[in-house]
């Protein structure tokens, strides 16, 4: 058996210390199929180049939430996009669409995923492009505010000094 990459030990970390959290309930019987292809996009929509560049790395199929990241797959482009889907977010004022771009590679997506333990609406903090101040972002505030509430005492072996700087700039 090979031994598993930095990335790969720190995802089972994570995995063993959410089943071991007592604090936490989580559901370990669904799970999502990943590696979908936006292929639904009608040929003349303005963002249907972009979206057939997108593969699905994260996405909750099961939670009907409408919400899924991607990586953008371009030729001589390194490092590659990460990009976040949600179906409402077309509906903030000023936005008019329902994608943005995150200030993440494909392995800080991952080591987030791990230190955040796929707290909804994470991803919010990796992007500076959305108007925050909207009332759609109330319950994101709320969870991911509670989150870093409560981390650090849940798991201290993590540093969240990082989120809550970028928690501080999107939504104080």
């Amino acid at each position: 058996m090979r031994t598993p990459t930095p990335i790969e030990q720190r995802l089972l970390k994570t995995q063993q210390e959410l089943q071991d959290c007592p604090h936490l309930a989580v559901d370990r019987s669904s799970t999502g199929e990943l590696g979908q292809i936006f292929d639904l996009i009608p040929s003349g929509w303005p963002g249907a180049e972009l979206c057939s560049e997108l593969r699905v790395i994260d996405n909750t199929p099961l939670t009907a939430a409408g919400q899924l990241a991607a990586i953008r797959i371009q030729r001589h482009t390194d490092p590659l996009e990460i990009w976040y889907y949600d179906m409402d977010m077309n509906e903030v004022e000023g936005w008019g669409q329902q994608l943005v771009r995150l200030d993440l590679t494909y392995t800080g997506y991952l080591e987030q995923l791990v230190l955040t333990k796929g707290t909804y609406g994470w991803q919010y903090l990796f992007t500076d492009e959305l108007p925050f101040t909207d009332p759609y972002f109330k319950n994101f505030r709320t969870g991911l505010g509670a989150m870093l509430d409560h981390f650090p005492g849940l798991f201290p072996a993590w540093d969240y000094t990082d989120l809550r700087r970028r928690f501080a700039a999107r939504f104080d």
